[in-house]
């Protein structure tokens, strides 16, 4: 071992001389990562561009399908309570239960029902957060309005989705400008009687806000070449506006003769790089090709399909190109200082350097190591908060952690004066289930209905499995409206198709919390009086009990 002289007297020019070619490995890697980032920055925009599409596409594809599965709803209401002989209390019953639909979603600002001749019989506007039902004096002919005419030739039954254009009131756009999809379905009675329209004016705002929630904006443009997203505010709503010279085909010839003609790429022009992908395409047959819209009829052919545009500029991949090389010639700059002022100081500062090192090697192990299990004792800490609150088979919220919601809501509601509602749900005869197919399936048919209840209501309201095959949900400032929730939570599972099973029901009591309630256990017993009611009376029922 050498002794404290000699290591002091020790020269540091071979080890100087080892980081030197370190140092110059380190410049040589940096100077060809600056080259192979020039050469890829145009690839990983276009990559990022065709990700955000694909994101915009599958995000706007299921926004759609959510208002056509409401269209869907609205018909089979209609079905079942427009009377053939005029029963005024059924067709009041069935404007009730319209108008209280539209009232619990917030991305329809019309729903409108239009007689056989275009006059309409029923209209709820929604003004801000309040609805209301229109005079007879304030509603309107749209018989001349060209979603009308073609919805009107098509075969009761077959559900529609209009054109992206600005909402029209009067006879002219409304101001503010109100982006507006009418998806509806040509309705008859059960004699088979014409009843004209039923129409959802969908406030596509909240579409295009899926797309403005992406990193790098993008165009979106109908089949035509008209902007309807993404462009400066004077090139947008041509077609509404009657603009033809603020379209693609005008502005740029050339890149929409590809973009109208293939479904999706990318290309570059005089102008720049070009990405582009196909929304919502129909066939030879004139419907929806996509499966979430099978049988769906666009009324207005020549709208579609959407197309959904990046563009980046020339000079934007120029600056880009600047940018990235300052950026890194910079780094390179700084990085070869760096390195030289090290290596000055090397040699001097060697032998101190070793010893702070091995010493700070020791405390960085030591904390390390403490960190470590730190994070797993949180980790086993948050995993068992969980485990308390959840259900494990299903995911739903546990009875310990609804009981916790209930009494908060119990609570609210004498203070507020307000009103919620209780649902207790059985799933009938899941004994027979799991005696004749397993506890396997059982369970597997317990996550679809855990998976159907949390679809079927707002984020506001509370889903939890009680206990078995059962289930509770809680809806805040609801009364006795929860019974069609309930009733449309019946249906849905009622009609689901079940692995193995097949069909299977349930039974529903619902029961109402009012301010003067002085026990919650009183809004418990209601419901579940009521859910025993609808076993009673033949199950797969809804059953409600104040």
């Amino acid at each position: 071992m050498k002794s404290e002289d000699e290591v002091r007297s020790s020269p540091a020019n071979p080890l100087l001389l080892v980081y030197v070619v370190i140092a110059l490995c380190c410049l040589s890697l940096l100077a060809f990562h600056l080259y192979s980032e020039l050469n890829h920055s145009r690839s990983e925009q276009v990559l990022l561009l065709q990700s955000q599409l694909k994101s915009a596409k599958k995000s706007s594809r299921n926004a759609i399908k959510w208002r056509l599965n409401d269209v869907s709803y609205f018909h089979r209401l209609f079905n079942t309570l427009m009377s053939p002989d005029g029963d005024s209390a059924r067709e009041q019953q069935l404007l009730s239960m319209l108008t209280a639909f539209n009232q619990s979603r917030e991305v329809y600002f019309q729903l409108r029902w239009l007689d056989a001749t275009g006059r309409e019989q029923l209209r709820i506007d929604k003004n801000g957060d309040h609805y209301r039902r229109l005079a007879d004096a304030e509603l309107q002919d749209k018989s001349e309005r060209g979603y009308f005419v073609q919805a009107m030739r098509l075969p009761p039954g077959t559900p529609f989705i209009s054109a992206l254009d600005l909402n029209v009131e009067h006879g002219e756009v409304e101001l503010p400008h109100r982006p507006t999809i009418r998806v509806g379905v040509r309705v008859a009675d059960r004699a088979g009687n014409d009843r004209g329209l039923l129409i959802l004016n969908y406030d596509a705002s909240d579409l295009l806000q899926r797309f403005m929630q992406q990193q790098n904006p993008f165009w979106l443009t109908n089949a035509e070449g008209y902007w309807m997203h993404g462009a400066d505010e004077p090139l947008l709503w041509g077609h509404s506006l009657q603009r033809p010279e603020i379209t693609m085909a005008v502005r740029y010839p050339l890149a929409w003769q590809q973009i109208r003609n293939q479904q999706q790429g990318v290309f570059t022009t005089a102008e720049g790089v070009w990405v582009f992908d196909t929304l919502f395409d129909y066939g030879a047959d004139g419907l929806m090709k996509h499966p979430h819209f099978e049988g769906v009829e666009p009324l207005d052919a020549a709208a579609y399909p959407w197309k959904m545009i990046g563009f980046i500029s020339t000079e934007q991949l120029q600056q880009m190109r600047q940018a990235l090389l300052f950026n890194n010639l910079s780094l390179l700059v700084v990085v070869a200082l760096v390195l030289l002022l090290f290596g000055f100081f090397l040699s001097y500062y060697l032998r101190e350097y070793q010893s702070r090192q091995i010493a700070e090697r020791a405390r960085e192990r030591l904390e390390q190591e403490v960190a470590r299990r730190t994070l797993e004792l949180d980790e086993l800490n948050q995993e068992l908060a969980r485990q308390v609150r959840a259900d494990p088979l299903t995911g739903l919220a546990n009875r310990r952690a609804f009981e916790e919601q209930f009494l908060a809501e119990f609570l609210r509601t004498k203070r507020s004066a307000q009103t919620f509602s209780l649902m207790l749900i059985d799933v009938d005869n899941f004994k027979q289930i799991n005696d004749e197919y397993g506890h396997e399936t059982g369970d597997e048919i317990l996550r679809h209905i855990a998976d159907i209840l949390q679809d079927s209501v707002r984020s506001t309201d509370c889903v939890a499995r009680w206990g078995g095959e059962e289930f509770v949900v809680m809806l805040p400032d609801t009364g006795h409206q929860a019974t069609y929730v309930a009733e449309k939570i019946r249906s849905r599972i009622e009609q689901y198709q079940f692995p193995a099973v097949g069909q299977v029901t349930v039974s529903i009591g619902v029961s109402c919390g009012q301010p003067d309630t002085e026990e919650r256990g009183h809004i418990f017993s209601a419901a579940d009086e009521a859910m025993y009611s609808a076993k009673k009376s033949g199950k797969n029922q809804v059953v409600y009990k104040e």
